[in-house]
């Protein structure tokens, strides 16, 4: 009988031990891919552990307030006899060591198994494919990771498989997971990954202006585009000055013209300033309006935003005499000004074998920076659009002012990264239209409405009785007259070149 006891007591042993190995072996497994993750190494999670263990060391380290003495202060009967303990019994290492790793090991753990819980659905679906390699191995999703808020991307190690193979089995994923399939690639810096992008709604590929240009309700508002979530509409209003950038061939050139034809048919009170450096060929159409002065050349385009800058001081001016902090169109009798500067590299290059180029970027530049950090108030907004997105083409002071950005398909993804802060733009599939719309910390991807040229002077001429007939609706006259508008600004630059920021001087 005692020997049977003692079996079955060493049986228990073993089944604990067996059981408390697995668990330790699964702990020290996660562990060691949560520290190889290169995800769970965020700059927030970062600093955030740095403080914590900064803090932490000050206090076990303090010669006077200590562990053991804060624990002693404490109101609590308890403290005084634990802080007496860990005085006895726990040296200074080993404080430190049960303050930061025990915590930082269990972070780690909790970090690796809600990562588990998250995948096990996509695993699941990827499971479902039935696909192998040569080995018989099958693709493990190491990682699902929200791009937006309307996408997720979903990482799976596939060693020895072909993109094909899961691109083929695309609608038995899609029924899997119950969302759709917006794009399956190799991640370019990582063969052994697949790179799967899966959305709850299928964005179209085309929509016509006119099929969406009725929720243009609001004055002053301008269509977005299709998103995952319903039909997004913006307005100048809240929408203060914008970015819009993309490579070629992408949909950015049509975007900005479908946004003035928004704003042109939303909107009474409002003047356009466009700045098209390919002597005004890209926005020609639009010259048939009153309301709209084209600049054509860098000279014109300086004028320009000069001539804007003493607007905006001369209503900063009336401002202060009234009361007012801010424009009320009827009321003030002053229109809402837009400024658009069509590749806008082109201008905010400087070219350093050129020097009067060099000098006409750094103008820009200054007066650009200047209309974007104080033009809201004077009801003034910049709309900067190119193709070309690096440091060196958009200055990052203007960057800063941009409250709204579009950013269609770039060609690298450190164009992607000094627009967006992410990748995520060059990671947009390849369908003309499709963006990113970013509002503070907010991405959506959205399919823009398309409006062709011929689309556009079709607009522009349903347009022509309401802004050149006899109730056009400007509350005051363009700050150039028509016949500036054509003339294509031969003169060239003076006195102007060390004084670009005073808005009391005119530099023509």
């Amino acid at each position: 009988m005692s020997e049977q006891q003692n079996k079955t007591g060493s049986d228990i042993i073993s089944s604990l031990v067996f059981i408390f190995s697995v668990i330790f072996g699964f702990m020290i497994k996660v562990i060691f891919n949560q520290l190889k993750n290169k995800n769970t190494w965020t700059k927030t999670r970062i600093q955030s552990w740095t403080l914590y263990i900064l803090f932490t060391s000050l206090i076990i380290y303090s010669p006077r307030w200590n562990l053991p003495a804060i624990l002693g202060a404490l109101p609590w009967k308890g403290g005084s006899m634990l802080s007496l303990w860990i005085e006895n019994h726990l040296s200074v290492m080993s404080q430190l060591l049960v303050l930061v790793i025990f915590p930082f090991l269990s972070w780690l753990i909790l970090l690796g198994i809600t990562s588990k819980l998250k995948t096990a659905k996509f695993q699941s679906a990827i499971d479902l494919l039935g696909l192998k390699n040569q080995k018989g191995d099958l693709p493990i999703v190491i990682d699902v990771v929200s791009t937006t808020e309307d996408q997720k991307r979903i990482l799976v190690r596939a060693i020895g498989f072909d993109v094909n193979s899961f691109s083929s089995k695309k609608a038995i994923l899609e029924s899997a997971l119950n969302m759709f399939v917006q794009d399956i690639r190799i991640v370019e810096n990582n063969r052994s990954l697949i790179d799967i992008r899966v959305s709850p709604k299928e964005l179209p590929t085309l929509i016509p202006f006119d099929e969406v240009a009725p929720q243009l309700t609001r004055p002053f508002s301008f269509l977005v585009g299709e998103g995952v979530f319903g039909f997004v509409t913006e307005d100048l209003l809240k929408i203060h000055h914008i970015l819009i950038a993309g490579s070629s061939g992408n949909g950015k050139s049509w975007f900005q013209k479908q946004l003035l034809i928004g704003l042109l048919k939303s909107s009474e009170y409002l003047q356009l300033y466009l700045i098209d450096l390919k002597l005004g060929v890209e926005m020609k159409a639009f010259e048939k309006l009153y309301n709209v002065h084209i600049a054509k050349n860098e000279v014109g385009a300086i004028k320009t935003l000069r001539a804007v800058e003493r607007e905006m001081d001369r209503r900063f001016q009336y401002f202060e005499s009234k009361g007012y902090i801010e424009i009320n169109c009827k009321r003030d009798q002053l229109d809402r000004i837009v400024v658009l500067v069509d590749e806008a590299s082109d201008l905010f290059t400087i070219v350093r074998t050129s020097e009067d180029k060099g000098e006409y970027a750094v103008m820009a530049r200054n007066l650009s920076d200047r209309i974007a950090k104080l033009g809201r108030a004077a009801g003034i907004h910049l709309i900067l659009g190119t193709q070309k997105v690096v440091k060196e083409t958009i200055d990052t002071r203007v960057q800063s002012n941009m409250t709204a950005r579009m950013i269609f398909r770039t060609n690298t993804g450190p164009a992607s990264v000094t627009v967006l802060g992410s990748n995520i733009a060059n990671e947009l599939p390849q369908v003309p239209g499709r963006g990113i719309w970013s509002v503070g910390s907010k991405d959506i991807i959205v399919q823009a409405p398309k409006l062709d040229q011929s689309g556009v002077t079709s607009k522009i001429n349903e347009l022509l009785q309401k802004f050149n007939g006899d109730n056009k609706p400007n509350l005051q006259p363009m700050l150039f007259s028509r016949s500036e508008n054509t003339a294509g600004h031969v003169e060239k630059v003076v006195n102007e070149k060390n004084n670009v920021s005073s808005p009391q001087k005119d530099v023509f």
